[in-house]
Formats: C-alpha cells, sequence, structure tokens
C-alpha cells in the first residue's frame, strides 16, 4: 500500500515540477515591446464529465483569449499565447482584460530559439507549486513508514 502512495505522490509532485521548469524557462526568455490587437474572455468547453446516472456533460469556463504583435531584428510576430501552460479560468478576470486592452503596450518574452514563440505571463501558478508539496509529503511520509517497518522486522 505504501508504494501506491509513494509513486501516486512522486508522479503528482514530478508532473507540476516540469510544469514550473517550463514556467521558469519562459521568465528567463529575452523580452521585447509589444502591442496588444485584441483580448476577450469566453466560455470555453474544456472537457467532459461523467454523469451520476452515465451521461456526460460538457465542462465550460472562462478563458481569456490574448492577441498581440512584437517585432524582432525587423520582422513583424503575432502571437496568442498568453503563457506557457494550458489556459485556466484564474487568468479570466475583467482585470486581466483591461490590462490587455486593445493598443496597450505589453512586454513579450519571447523563445531565443524559434522568435515565433512567445507568451505573456510567466508568474508561477501558486498552485502548481502546492500540488509538488502536496505529491512529496504523502509520498515521503509513505517510504519514511515503509522503511520504519522494513527496520523492525
Amino acid at each position: 500500500m505504501a508504494w501506491i502512495v509513494i509513486v501516486i505522490g512522486a508522479g503528482v509532485a514530478a508532473l507540476n515540477a516540469m510544469d514550473l521548469l517550463s514556467v521558469a524557462t519562459t521568465a528567463r526568455w529575452p523580452v521585447a515591446p509589444g502591442t496588444m490587437t485584441a483580448a476577450a474572455i469566453t466560455w470555453d468547453a474544456v472537457g467532459y464529465a461523467s454523469g451520476r446516472y452515465g451521461g456526460h456533460r460538457r465542462i465550460i469556463e472562462p478563458r481569456l483569449h490574448v492577441t498581440y504583435t512584437y517585432a524582432l531584428d525587423g520582422q513583424q510576430f503575432t502571437s496568442s499565447r498568453y503563457g506557457i501552460l494550458a489556459p485556466s479560468a484564474r487568468e479570466a478576470t475583467a482585470r486581466a482584460l483591461s490590462e490587455h486592452a486593445a493598443g496597450q503596450p505589453v512586454v513579450v518574452h519571447y523563445d531565443p530559439e524559434n522568435h515565433a514563440s512567445a507568451v505573456l505571463d510567466t508568474s508561477v501558478p501558486v498552485g502548481r507549486v502546492l500540488l509538488v508539496i502536496l505529491g512529496v509529503g504523502p509520498a515521503l511520509g509513505a517510504w519514511a513508514a515503509a522503511r520504519g517497518r522494513e527496520a523492525n522486522t
């Protein structure tokens, strides 16, 4: 039983740690000035949930959609990627919409190896940090308990 907790906890921690590493990588990308060309919050289907009686229903959540332009070495680029991770409802706020209104200047983080790949948001999602901690904690606890039982036998 302890090994199941260890594997699941380590898996949760590893997957979320990889996402945090992706965010950290984009934070180190070079920056360029950009201009917002469009921003909107729409209600998007993000998946399906199984119902109590075997039916399925669509899960619909708000998503922030952005489009912006930036120039590097005389070449114009357009991107619609807000962050490196999949969009979430946490970005779809009235504040985010007002900060990204058309015509607003923005700081664009672009991939130095592929200038067409860029993001606006490089903030660390607190929920992912908590998932790493919640994955590591039980895994270490189960490992320590299993080691303690082995020592007593």
